[in-house]
C-alpha cells in the first residue's frame, strides 16, 4: 500500500463529535445520574455518551500516530537492514507503531465496555461482576464466559474476527510481545529470544485494517444504541 492510499482508508474512518449529547435549551449539554437504567432513554444517552467520548479520543491518538509513522515508511522506499542500528527515522516510526498498537488495544476493549453498558452486562457465566476495571474484550466476547443475552450474533461476529482473522492475530502478538516479552521491532538472536522483526510497512497496513474493523463494529454498536433509545422514549 502508498502512502497516499494509506492515508485515504485512515481519512476515511469519521466519527459525529456531537453523538448522544443532551442538550439544554440555552445550547448547553449535560451529563445525567440517573437511579435506574430502566426506561430510561436519558441516562442511556448519558453512558453511551462517556464511552463514545473515550472512542473519540482513542480514535484521533490512533489517527495521529500512524499518520506520523507513515510518512517515515511509506513515503519513501523502506529498504531497512534490522541488523544495523537504527536511524531516527526509523525510531520515530517505531515508537509512533507501537504507540498505536496500545491505542488499538484499548478501542477494542472499549467496544466491549459500550456492549457492556448498553445491554447491562453485570455478570459473568461463573457469576462473577463485570465492572467497568473489568472489561477485557476477548472474554467479554467469547460465548463460553460471558453472557451475550439481545446482542449474541453481533458478539459472535465479533469474536470470530478476534479469533481467526490475521491482522488481528497480528496487531495481538505485537502487543503482547512489547507488553510482556520484548520490543518488537529489534532483532533478537540468543538464548533469551530469537526475534526477526516484521517489515514496518507490513505492520502499519495490519494495524490500519485491524483499526478500521474494529470502528466498522463500534458504529454498529453506536447504530443499536441510537434504535434502542429510540425504543424508550416511545415507551416513556
Amino acid at each position: 500500500m502508498n502512502y497516499n492510499d494509506f492515508q485515504n482508508k485512515l481519512d476515511s474512518i469519521q466519527y459525529s463529535e456531537n453523538r448522544f449529547k443532551l442538550w439544554m435549551e440555552d445550547g448547553r449539554t449535560v451529563m445525567v445520574l440517573s437511579p435506574s437504567r430502566v426506561n430510561d432513554p436519558k441516562g442511556t444517552i448519558s453512558m453511551m455518551r462517556s464511552v463514545y467520548k473515550s472512542v473519540l479520543e482513542l480514535d484521533w491518538k490512533i489517527k495521529v500516530s500512524l499518520s506520523i509513522a507513515a510518512v517515515h515508511i511509506l513515503k519513501d522506499d523502506e529498504n531497512v537492514n534490522y541488523c544495523l542500528p537504527a536511524d531516527y527515522s526509523r525510531k520515530v516510526a517505531t515508537y509512533y507503531i507501537e504507540n498505536a498498537l496500545f491505542r488499538l488495544t484499548s478501542l477494542w476493549d472499549m467496544l466491549a465496555q459500550g456492549y457492556r453498558v448498553l445491554y447491562d452486562v453485570k455478570k459473568n457465566l461463573n457469576g462473577k461482576k463485570i465492572d467497568i476495571d473489568h472489561v477485557k474484550y476477548k472474554i467479554f466476547f467469547d460465548q463460553t464466559k460471558t453472557p451475550h443475552t439481545d446482542f449474541e450474533d453481533e458478539a459472535n461476529r465479533i469474536f470470530d474476527y478476534i479469533t481467526k482473522n490475521c491482522n488481528h492475530r497480528t496487531s495481538n502478538e505485537l502487543r503482547n510481545q512489547m507488553a510482556h516479552k520484548f520490543t518488537p521491532n529489534l532483532f533478537y538472536a540468543s538464548n533469551y529470544t530469537v526475534n526477526a522483526p516484521y517489515p514496518m510497512s507490513f505492520q502499519i497496513t495490519t494495524i490500519l485494517e485491524d483499526y478500521i474493523k474494529v470502528t466498522k463494529y463500534l458504529s454498529e454498536l453506536f447504530d443499536n444504541a441510537e434504535k434502542i433509545i429510540a425504543l424508550q422514549m416511545n415507551n416513556l
